[in-house]
């Protein structure tokens, strides 16, 4: 192949030009800048990477999904490199400077990379009719709706416009489902139906919103005030080990001058949006377009999507390798390529969250074994795969072991999560420990209902006899929640339909994988042997985590579906087909609408519509999540002023009030009040506190509100606003 030299290249001289252009808009310090640096940042030099390997992907959805991965890793991995030069005399290396220079070397690396290889220039053609055009539009408009909506919450207003938002999304997904000419369409509406979805959360409240994101923000603050990741500060703080929190978005703020709060509640949202749409091609892969945009939607409907994974920002980047991850595998592709994109997609997760990275290890060890099983079963005869399968090799699975032991124990030594895990899991089992979070209480095998009364009463201690459990406060009823109660009473159908949607995911989860183990055979390919296998892999884990004691505390059980459900998904549909099946061709149709209701129910437009149902923070200015979630202005006010009176003395306050303390410098300490003996000088209170009385806990994986009726005795009030106090206790 004749070399293609850099003025002869047009792709490769567009490439510097827009090198040259991301580094100038920098110091312009706008909107329009921002977006040309981090675009360029976030895609070409995964791109540049991508090509090297000759991958031969040809949808421009996927290959910029996989670029954006692997620019992630990239600037990740090039911040790590940097960031070692502290180590040799460089005291502040993740300065904006240096992080360019880096960065512009990485970039003009990769195209030296790329010398004999072509680049294409992005095709600007756009062929579509008046029909694509028109629902484009409307998909377009749904973030839009989403940013308005959270907008006119936070400023007080009603929830209309996150109404709209949501009704139109079930209705523009039956109109992509009915109309066979919108499939071009099709992974355009995952990523803007995610990212509206995703947006409705994270927008909501001025400042950073949620109690684990507070904690991933201020490993992030510190990386970017010192301009140096210290990996031993906070000592073995295992988000700190997370350089998806850390270094991640300290490159990203840094180049773009995008406010830091934003990085995490737009910024990152638009990227794990975007790694929604590898779980439709997944499924199109393995049956149709269709089924592909079926299965999008129910990870999208999932409890742990709409509610806290805007919240979790170090799992959504691991989720966007994952998804990639399972991917690769099922893509027809060269071996080595294939080999390096698995690697550097297990890599990636690794390095973006320790427990995605446990989980996803486990998974492929267990697949691995399954495998082996079912090739015996089924006498498969065909050749061990691992060439056109590079999860199947064991080597691969070995080296990401190590590389987890190595970056989670050796460097970061961040392992103590998992240590602490296994011990009180195995102690569980030993002395028959039934600690428990409530999210089992939807599954299948789940124990016996958690008593919260009696899990507040234990955790007080001797505060017991002055907290009393407080349950969950629910909407009015409507006109139209009045309208049903003549017929069923509109809480107790809420709760019905929560519940049966949890019980008929699993029914079906169960049936689908009945379904695809009878359908193989001797003539069963080794990708559909291997399918089969990460589902069962699948089942197993979330068996395991729903029947032993604390690993349901420490690793959420929605969290877990969530992630499984980029497997999981196409057996629940498989399922819903087969019961359907007597419909006939309609039967897609069918499903179709009853996972769209599942959406609008569990998004919190059904319930909403109702009444009867515990408020949801994407629609509501009040409720257990707005209270705990929800960081006011005054509260932050109320915590400088007791970092800059505090004189050394202790402070006490809820568990969530504690989270607007995270940093805040409070030389005495802070403890929980709920387990304290009231000894502690200052008293923080948060807006739930002063407002309605209210104090949170998070007790065995699950929130629990109570009151503290004695919390101020012999207290006095020595500050004050409209969302904090703060009372002194007298020496």
């Amino acid at each position: 192949m004749r070399k293609i030299l850099f003025y002869k290249s047009k792709a490769k001289l567009f490439v510097l030009a827009c090198l040259a252009l991301a580094n100038t808009a920098y110091p312009t310090h706008n909107f329009l800048g921002w977006i040309i640096t981090l675009v360029f940042f976030l895609i070409i030099p995964g791109y540049l990477l991508l090509n090297t390997l000759r991958h031969g992907i040809r949808s421009r959805w996927l290959i910029v999904v996989l670029s954006l991965a692997l620019s992630m890793l990239i600037l990740m991995v090039s911040g790590l490199a940097l960031n070692s030069l502290h180590t040799f005399g460089l005291t502040r290396p993740l300065t904006t400077l240096n992080i360019f220079i880096v960065l512009d070397l990485v970039t003009i690396a990769l195209l030296l990379l790329n010398k004999k290889n072509h680049l294409k220039l992005p095709s600007l053609k756009i062929r579509a009719t008046v029909e694509q055009v028109i629902v484009a539009l409307g998909l377009t408009a749904l973030p839009l709706l989403s940013i308005g909506g959270a907008i006119r919450l936070n400023n007080g207003g009603s929830d209309v416009l996150t109404m709209i938002m949501f009704a139109a999304i079930a209705l523009l997904f039956m109109l992509l489902i009915l109309r066979k000419g919108l499939q071009p369409l099709y992974a355009y509406a995952v990523f803007t139906i995610g990212l509206s979805v995703l947006l409705s959360i994270s927008l909501r409240g001025w400042l950073i919103v949620a109690n684990d994101i507070q904690h991933e923000f201020e490993v992030f603050q510190l990386a970017s005030n010192n301009n140096y990741w210290n990996i031993s500060l906070p000592k073995g703080d295992p988000y700190n080990a997370c350089l998806s929190i850390t270094i991640l978005p300290t490159i990203i703020s840094k180049i773009t001058t995008i406010p830091a709060e934003y990085v995490y509640k737009a910024v990152f949202q638009v990227i794990f949006a975007l790694g929604v749409v590898p779980i439709y091609f997944l499924i199109e892969k393995l049956r149709n377009a269709k089924l592909g945009l079926i299965g999008a939607l129910i990870f999208i409907s999932f409890p742990a999507f709409v509610n806290s994974m805007p919240y979790l920002n170090r799992q959504e980047i691991a989720f966007v390798f994952f998804g990639l991850l399972i991917l690769i595998t099922f893509l027809k592709m060269s071996p080595k390529p294939k080999t390096i994109l698995t690697v550097l997609c297990l890599f990636g997760l690794i390095l973006s969250h320790y427990s995605s990275g446990y989980i996803t290890i486990g998974m492929l060890s267990l697949s691995w074994g399954v495998f082996k099983l079912l090739k015996l079963i089924k006498r498969q005869e065909s050749p061990w795969p691992s060439a056109t399968l590079p999860l199947l090799s064991m080597p691969i699975i070995i080296v990401a072991l190590l590389f987890t032991f190595l970056w989670n124990m050796q460097v970061t030594g961040s392992s103590s999560n998992l240590t602490s895990t296994i011990t009180q899991t195995l102690k569980g089992l030993w002395e028959g420990s039934s600690s428990q979070s409530n999210g089992v209480n939807y599954a299948l095998l789940s124990p016996s209902t958690i008593n919260p009364v009696q899990v507040l009463a234990k955790s007080a201690g001797s505060n017991a006899s002055q907290v009393f459990y407080i349950p969950q406060q629910e909407l009015p009823i409507t006109h139209l929640g009045r309208t049903i109660s003549r017929i069923i009473s509109v809480s107790s159908l809420n709760s019905a339909i929560r519940s049966f949607s949890a019980k008929i995911l699993q029914i079906l989860l169960l049936l689908g994988t009945l379904l695809l183990f009878i359908r193989l055979g001797k003539k069963s390919s080794v990708y559909e042997i291997y399918y089969f296998s990460l589902v069962i892999a699948c089942i197993i884990l979330l068996v395991l985590i729903t029947v032993l004691p604390q690993l349901s505390v420490d690793f959420s059980v929605n969290r877990l579906f969530q992630e499984t459900l980029v497997i999981i998904a196409l057996p629940i549909i498989v399922a819903a087909e087969f019961l359907l099946g007597f419909l006939k061709r309609y039967r897609t149709y069918i499903s179709a609408f009853f996972f769209a209701f599942l959406f609008l129910d569990l998004s919190g437009f059904v319930p909403q519509a109702l009444g009867g149902y515990p408020p949801q923070l994407a629609l509501n200015n009040w409720g257990t999540d707005y209270d705990i979630y929800y960081i006011h202005k005054g509260e932050v006010v109320g915590a400088k002023w007791l970092s800059a009176n505090d004189s050394g003395k202790s402070a006490t306050a809820d568990f969530y009030a504690q989270g607007r303390l995270n940093n805040i410098k409070i030389e005495g300490g802070v403890t929980n009040i709920l387990n304290t003996v009231m000894t502690s000088t200052y008293l923080y209170q948060d807006y739930a506190n002063v407002h309605y009385s209210l104090y949170g806990a998070f007790l065995g994986g699950d929130v629990i509100e109570y009151a503290f009726p004695d919390a101020t005795l012999n207290r006095n009030l020595v500050y004050s606003n409209q969302s904090s106090r703060i009372y002194l206790k007298p020496e």
